[in-house]
């Protein structure tokens, strides 16, 4: 076994040494391509995870009804004068 992976990583070393410049630009390109796709598939899972914490963490009371529930026994006002 370990004599076939020293055979396999002996012509791997003689296939490298024989690419030329344009193979090797080729294959760099290519390796950096997929690096990209995979950075932007986990640009997307995080944008539908940011997504769905957004929609979990809706509001539950709209900014009227907050203006209706302000009432003068509430905010820092009614805290100081009575020290609650």
């Amino acid at each position: 076994m370990l004599w076939k992976l020293r055979q396999e990583n002996t012509l791997e070393r003689s296939r490298m040494k024989t690419m030329s410049r344009e193979e090797m630009w080729k294959k760099t390109v290519a390796d950096m391509q997929g690096e990209i796709h995979a950075l932007q598939k986990t640009v997307v899972k995080l944008q539908e995870q940011l997504t769905k914490l957004q929609d979990e963490t809706t509001p539950i009371y709209s900014s009227s009804e907050l203006e209706q529930m302000d009432t003068p026994l509430s905010g820092p006002e009614y805290r100081q004068r009575y020290r609650t």
